[in-house]
């Protein structure tokens, strides 16, 4: 016996009007920064958004800088293999030798109001794997850290986190004997 068809949900009629208007148009799928919605933009605008993002918020780089960050994070790398696991070690390496740099899109921030006919944006770069890595990496290195010198932190909880910070204290780690980096995410 044959079923019905099912009915499509507004939710399929407008991914369904969408694409045939993007068919047949100069219009982009944007998604929305807060609301998760998508808003359709004209091409032309959308290359007007990123290249005026672009040109507040970037900096062109020469191949050999990146390829010394890339020799640096190398560098740093076979530093790390000391501490870490062979899967630690495949997982961080695997990141490295993608050398895959993140999109750039751009946001519409719709619960604005929008300003001469113009949207209010963001450019954002989406960087789920970095990220990751890096987030993994850093506790890691200072799961490493603390259990090279002994300190127990597991039976550490958000109450005794003045006893793990007591502990690092004593390490006395200073600015030239450590490395840290900050990340304004902000703006990026």
């Amino acid at each position: 016996k044959r079923r019905k068809p099912r009915k499509p949900s507004t939710k399929d009629k407008g991914i369904n009007n969408i694409l045939c208007r993007l068919k047949n148009s100069n219009d982009v799928v944007v998604n929305t920064d807060k609301t998760n919605h998508v808003r359709l933009i004209l091409l032309k605008m959308y290359k007007t958004y990123v290249l005026e993002h672009l040109a507040k918020n970037a900096w062109p780089m020469r191949k050999g800088e990146i390829q010394e960050v890339f020799r640096e994070a190398e560098s740093l790398a076979d530093e790390m293999h000391l501490f870490l696991s062979a899967n630690k070690r495949d997982f961080m390496n695997e990141g490295l030798e993608s050398k895959s740099l993140p999109t750039p899109q751009i946001l519409i921030k719709d619960h604005k109001p929008m300003k001469n006919g113009k949207y209010s944006t963001r450019l954002d770069i989406f960087v789920v794997c970095f990220t990751l890595a890096l987030s993994k990496l850093g506790y890691t290195s200072l799961q490493t850290i603390l259990d090279t010198n002994k300190i127990n932190y597991s039976k550490t909880t958000i109450i005794q986190a003045s006893d793990l910070k007591d502990s690092v204290s004593l390490l006395r780690i200073t600015q030239d004997s450590t490395t840290s980096v900050l990340v304004d995410m902000k703006d990026m």
